[in-house]
């Protein structure tokens, strides 16, 4: 799965989008459409996830949220988790910074 996050620094109460791509292999890599993806966070210097906002994948098996980032500096990511024929994913986490 791709993912990118932006802006990478915010102002307190800021937006940040979380964008990305999920595909599969079947002898080539095919876009994964109509999939639930979890756009989670977790806060500097904690361990713990959280879930934000959840969004179905396009045709192309793109998905995008815009999230108010209300939890001040923390790691956001994207999670698949699966299915009866398709293990999860998560790529690694973008680090946002807050300020203010």
């Amino acid at each position: 799965m791709g993912l990118s996050v932006s802006p990478t620094v915010v102002n307190l109460n800021g937006k940040v989008t979380v964008k990305g791509q999920l595909e599969y292999y079947d002898g080539g890599w095919h876009a994964f459409k109509n999939q639930v993806i979890y756009i989670i966070f977790r806060r500097k210097g904690t361990s713990t996830w959280y879930w934000a906002v959840k969004v179905t994948t396009s045709s192309s098996g793109r998905f995008t949220a815009t999230v108010k980032d209300f939890e001040g500096s923390a790691t956001w990511d994207a999670d698949y988790e699966g299915n009866s024929t398709h293990l999860s994913t998560s790529p690694a986490g973008v680090y946002v910074r807050v300020r203010g």
